[in-house]
């Protein structure tokens, strides 16, 4: 559809206001400069799609029909609200299309700039940061499709693909947004989305991958090798672009976790990162830390083989996958490697100057600036010592940048580790998205973190009904998490989302759910024991209502009126206990599991326990339970060690929690677990056999 004469005619009904542009005297022009031209861009773009996106945010908040919710948002879904906000009702065209197009349009011609020099990490000299370039108004428009296109990550088929790839295309056609022209505007977490769709398109498929913990990088290794993923020298494949990786880690003996979807994939590709940079089962990293130089790097001592390289391929195929599978390494590698990978022959060559390199190795960078400025006799005399005779000056300084930058003589390294990344992502899809090796570098290893954070000011949570109705439990729960520190709260991001890491605000759902509903006061006032869980694959916590819990073992009548400020104290205690519980013996995926040998033998060794640890426990089971059951309580590295001893030293799991021996040094051991726990643990595992 074309742009027609105007650029600016009002939506149906609606009346168009002047822009800030205009009340100025016009938009920008190409050419003109730098910083103050973005941002009078940036500007007109907030103006155009800032309200679009608050009418809809609003109604996704409100709930307000089936197409309204966090949770729930489908593409089609999206793709509506946003036409409805914007008045492109029909077939019609938003009348702020064609000005979207055309600011997008300046701000890729400076972006395009940019990228020139971006290969050899250096920008241009005065440029804006990369900051600069994103708009904030389009920034939370990609968070919102990759809520509604990809909140789930899976293997994308055909019809998949193809649906989601329309919904796109409706919105370039109407709304202006051609990609080529939105990657302009976008920082690192919009042009992954758009990246990821790329990759797909290309092809997707599925790849499981048992392994162990302390091993993932070398188990994937062998079966990556045995597979039609295995990339080749120079770089050819049987099975090019993204693959979905379904870790399944091994448990302690030797069985596998019930795990394998989201979650488990990004604590895998987190334990990827640290054995390139660390090493691990006394392997050494390909990646280690330099000390004096402060970032990772390739080992220059490292020696040469056939295995070695294929290891490397292997280890830029998953680097890629990363991207492919919306998850991050965790570690921060250096911006230069990155360029190197955006690297196209011909193209964007990688030619890092020495002042680039000095970053990497300033004595070797300042080593090879002494060559260059030796006299003839000196440099031929050097030359011959080193057998290098008859080299040129020029040769030599290139060698020496090749064999710096690419980890040994002819840089085997570096390009080893380049075709098996470039086989999944090329530099042509790289290219074409507009993607910096700054930008690659981030979305691989993941972003800077701020802390302090709220878990509501970072995810989209959507809290169902029964939690919602409940304001005094609703309130205490957020008071509680709210008020948490750092680390608390990173235990709880591992224990809901299977990372520590915070994701983009904006860019994931969390959905807080209360889905036990007892029968009776006695399961009401036994749910004050429930621990609560999480799916890590969709981002779901589910807790037992604790308001309704600590109600009935006081007594008391729920919802008679607001609770006493003894109450409320209460009820944060007990939410805090749970919580602190449940995500600091979070160990491993799976629900129903004791060593494998199921969760009648999980309930025997509770039981077992229980009897061992104190009297008193075999009250009849339709009695209320009794006071010295409610307060009776032993601390839990004595609850650990004969539960471990009544399993023959296993972990008894109990939803994403384990409960194990652990040494009298940790920090847990002053937490207390009743008895009546123990006896609930046995029932529900019980429970768990006979279903």
């Amino acid at each position: 559809m074309g742009c027609g004469a105007s650029a600016h005619a009002a939506a149906p009904g609606r009346a168009s206001p002047p822009s800030s542009l205009e009340r100025r005297g016009g938009p920008p022009q190409a050419g003109q400069g730098g910083a103050e031209q973005l941002a009078s861009i940036h500007l007109r773009l907030d103006e155009l799609w800032a309200p679009l996106l608050d009418s809809v945010e609003a109604r996704l908040s409100g709930a307000e029909d089936s197409r309204a919710s966090w949770d729930s948002l489908t593409p089609r879904g999206l793709v509506e609200l946003l036409f409805e906000a914007s008045g492109a009702l029909g077939a019609a065209r938003w009348a702020g299309a064609c000005e979207t197009e055309a600011l997008l349009a300046l701000l890729l011609e400076q972006w395009s700039r940019r990228l020139e020099s971006a290969v050899c990490a250096e920008p241009a000299s005065g440029a804006p940061p990369e900051a600069d370039w994103v708009n904030s108004s389009l920034r939370r428009l990609l968070a919102l499709l990759g809520v509604a296109f990809f909140r789930v990550v899976s293997v994308e088929d055909e019809p998949s693909i193809r649906a989601k790839l329309a919904c796109l295309g409706e919105l370039e056609a109407r709304l202006g947004l051609q990609p080529r022209l939105l990657s302009a505007a976008l920082g690192p977490q919009g042009k992954a989305l758009l990246l990821y769709v790329d990759a797909c398109v290309v092809a997707d498929s599925r790849f499981r991958l048992p392994c162990e913990r302390a091993t993932a990088l070398w188990d994937t290794f062998a079966l990556w090798s045995d597979s039609p993923h295995r990339v080749s020298p120079h770089g050819s494949a049987r099975s090019l672009g993204s693959a979905k990786l379904y870790p399944q880690f091994r448990s302690r003996d030797g069985g596998l976790e019930h795990g394998e979807g989201h979650g488990p994939r990004k604590e895998y590709f987190a334990l990827i990162g640290e054995h390139l940079a660390r090493g691990g089962d006394g392997r050494p990293a390909l990646l280690p830390y330099d000390g004096s130089h402060r970032q990772h790097w390739f080992d220059g001592s490292l020696e040469q083989s056939a295995e070695t390289e294929a290891l490397l391929r292997c280890s830029g195929w998953l680097l890629a996958q990363a991207a492919c599978n919306r998850c991050t390494v965790e570690i921060l590698l250096p911006t230069l490697l990155f360029a190197a990978l955006c690297a196209e022959p011909g193209v964007r060559p990688f030619a890092p100057s020495l002042d680039a390199l000095a970053g990497l190795d300033p004595q070797a960078a300042a080593s090879v600036r002494a060559v260059l400025r030796m006299g003839r006799r000196e440099f031929e005399e050097m030359a011959a010592l080193e057998g290098l005779a008859g080299l040129g000056r020029e040769q030599y300084a290139e060698r020496a940048r090749e064999r710096l930058a690419g980890g040994g003589e002819g840089g085997w390294q570096l390009k080893a580790l380049r075709e098996g990344f470039q086989a999944v992502l090329p530099p042509a899809m790289l290219r074409g998205i507009g993607i910096s090796p700054t930008q690659l570098c981030a979305i691989v290893c993941g972003e800077p973190e701020s802390h302090d954070r709220r878990l509501r000011d970072v995810f989209r949570v959507v809290e169902d009904a029964a939690l919602a109705g409940c304001p005094p439990l609703r309130e205490a729960l957020w008071a509680v998490l709210d008020g948490w520190t750092e680390e608390e709260k990173r235990r709880l991001l591992a224990f809901c989302t299977g990372s520590d890491r915070w994701p983009q605000p904006g860019t994931a759902v969390l959905s807080v759910q209360l889905p036990f509903a007892p029968m009776g006061r006695r399961e009401e006032a036994a749910m004050a024991l429930m621990m609560p869980q999480a799916h890590t694959c969709d981002n779901v916590l589910e807790l037992p209502n604790y308001y309704l819990a600590l109600a009935a073992s006081r007594g008391e009548e729920a919802g008679a009126g607001p609770p006493s400020p003894g109450f409320a104290a209460e009820l944060r205690s007990l939410i805090h206990d749970r919580f602190s519980t449940a995500v600091s013996h979070c160990a491993c995926y799976g629900l129903d599991d004791l060593g494998g040998a199921g969760p009648a033998a999980a309930a025997v060794a509770a039981r077992r326990a229980a009897e061992q640890l104190g009297s008193g426990f075999q009250a009849d089971r339709d009695d209320e339970p009794s006071a010295s059951q409610w307060s009776t309580s032993l601390d839990s590295e004595t609850v650990e060690l004969a539960l471990a001893e009544a399993s023959g030293g296993a972990p008894v799991e109990r939803g994403d929690a384990s409960l194990a021996a652990r040494p009298s040094s940790e920090e847990e051991d002053g937490e207390e677990v009743t008895l009546l726990e123990l006896e609930m643990l046995a029932s529900e595992l019980e429970e768990l056999e006979l279903g």
